[in-house]
C-alpha cells in the first residue's frame, strides 16, 4: 500500500464488466501467535480492507442483515475464517450477513 498506508481508504476504480466477487480477499498480516488463524490457509497483504457479503439470493425482497465483525482479540482472525463464513446463516436465517 505503501504512500496509502495509515491514510483513509480511497473509492475502487471503475472496471469493465461483471467483476468477480466470488472469492474472499486478503486478511491483515499477523504474527503467528497459536490464535485461529494459525490454522486455517491464509492470504496474507496490507491491502486487505474487504466486506464479505453473503446473501441467500438475489431479489428485490427486504431482509435484515446482520453485520460480523470477527474476534481474535486484535492478534488473529479475518473474515474468510471457515467458521465466520456468513453463507449458511445467511440461507438459514433468510438475511443478509456482512463481515
Amino acid at each position: 500500500v505503501g504512500a496509502a498506508r495509515f491514510k483513509a481508504a480511497q473509492p475502487v476504480q471503475p472496471w469493465e464488466g461483471i467483476r468477480d466477487a466470488t472469492k474472499f480477499g486478503p486478511a491483515a498480516p499477523q504474527i503467528p501467535s497459536g490464535g485461529m488463524t494459525d490454522r486455517v490457509p491464509v492470504r496474507w497483504d496490507e491491502d486487505c480492507l474487504t466486506l464479505n457479503v453473503a446473501t441467500p439470493s438475489i431479489t428485490a425482497e427486504k431482509k435484515a442483515v446482520l453485520v460480523w465483525i470477527h474476534g481474535g482479540a486484535y492478534r488473529s482472525g479475518q473474515g474468510a475464517i471457515p467458521w465466520y463464513n456468513g453463507a449458511s446463516f445467511a440461507t438459514l436465517g433468510n438475511i443478509v450477513v456482512v463481515t
